[in-house]
């Protein structure tokens, strides 16, 4: 609970739990607008973090959501994420460095699109 910058709503650490106790590795976070899925997320990659010593996460959302997921995982999280386009992300993808190092990144569905003729 003190691993972020966050308010305590025990409803946001329910996915946390059921991540964990699932034999898929895989969780569904959905509802409401407002209840704090991205605040959720974090928590999620936060635990996993610190249980696995993850060091690399890309989010992918909708263009219109990139900022907000930008100020979540800087200002609660603690990260420090880039948002990228498809050409920015491949080239981290392919830096050995940025593997060894970690990352976060935040992309859109829109942006990963491959240019036509590609």
């Amino acid at each position: 609970m003190e691993a972020t910058n966050t308010d305590f709503y025990a409803y946001q650490f329910k996915p946390v739990l059921t991540l964990l106790q699932t034999p898929t590795n895989g969780i569904l976070i959905a509802d409401v607008v407002g209840l704090g899925k991205t605040i959720e997320a974090g928590l999620i990659w936060t635990e996993l973090r610190s249980r696995f010593n993850l060091n690399r996460l890309v989010i992918l959302c909708p263009t219109a959501l990139r900022e907000k997921w930008h100020d979540e995982l800087t200002n609660k999280m603690g990260l420090s994420p880039q948002i990228c386009n498809a050409k920015e992300m491949l080239l981290i993808l392919k830096d050995e460095k940025a593997h060894a190092k970690g990352f976060s990144i935040i992309a859109s569905t829109q942006g990963l699109r491959p240019p036509r003729g590609w």
